[in-house]
């Protein structure tokens, strides 16, 4: 993959990251101060945090494997090997000297 790529999946991932850890800590700022004004319990609260906080990391897992899958395509489309294409021929030359010397004897 180049460099280029590279960088550019790295900047998407950290600024969707960002962006949800900054959505949560808006979200637990604003639950705050609606239990301040005693709009909600504390409780509530709490609970709607928890069920954003869940949210935010389900969706941090979705950008993960977003991005996993857009490389494993490039990777496939450009025809660069993956490591485990990598570690499956490294076991093929590894079988195939074993067998020669074997043979060899």
């Amino acid at each position: 993959m180049s460099q280029e790529m590279q960088e550019t999946l790295r900047k998407a991932v950290l600024f969707a990251a960002g962006a949800a850890l900054t959505t949560a800590d808006t979200a637990r700022r604003f639950f705050d101060e609606m239990v301040e004004r005693g709009a909600m319990s504390r409780p509530e609260a709490e609970k709607l945090a928890d069920d954003l906080s869940e949210r935010v990391r389900k969706a941090r897992e979705d950008i993960k494997q977003t991005v996993n899958e857009a490389v494993r395509k490039t990777l496939e489309e450009t025809g660069i090997p993956t490591r485990e294409d990598m570690a499956a021929l490294k076991e093929r030359v590894r079988a195939l000297e074993e067998s020669s010397t074997s043979t060899a004897k």
